[in-house]
């Protein structure tokens, strides 16, 4: 059952990366360029300038549902994880996504201390979840 919610984890960081990005998309000013991508070489003068806007309405949307998505799954992953396994699985999962999409979007820079802090991170959740797994085997010995 702690996989389930650790899964549930995942999508909850998950759905909080996307509405960080979502919102930056909202007031990014890349937001033209990626209108002239969508629309290619067709070079509709009147589509192109109106496209920003309902993409920045889009983007608008995808934050206030994912952040409603973020909130469902993270509640439900508390069902099966205690309160801290739940919340930093959640706030890792969306570091590490937002820093991804953030590189593959935005061409942000990861400097090698990011990536070395990633690595403390994830070796610290995984040092939480296994003292869960331990404290959860004492309790069910002492039944």
């Amino acid at each position: 059952m702690e996989t389930k919610g650790i899964t549930l984890s995942i999508f909850a960081g998950s759905f909080a990366a996307l509405a960080s990005v979502s919102a930056k998309l909202v007031t990014s000013s890349e937001i033209t360029y990626i209108s002239e991508i969508i629309l290619g070489s067709s070079g509709n003068a009147g589509i192109l300038q109106h496209l920003p806007l309902v993409i920045r309405g889009v983007c608008l949307i995808a934050v206030f549902l994912s952040n409603a998505l973020m909130w469902t799954f993270f509640t439900k992953s508390l069902q099966y994880l205690s309160s801290i396994q739940a919340t930093i699985t959640n706030t890792s999962t969306n570091f590490l996504v937002s820093a991804i999409i953030g590189k593959i979007l935005f061409k942000e820079l990861l400097p090698i201390l990011w990536w070395i802090g990633s690595v403390f991170i994830l070796l610290g959740l995984l040092l939480i979840h296994k003292d869960g797994q331990k404290t959860k085997e004492i309790k069910e010995k002492k039944s």
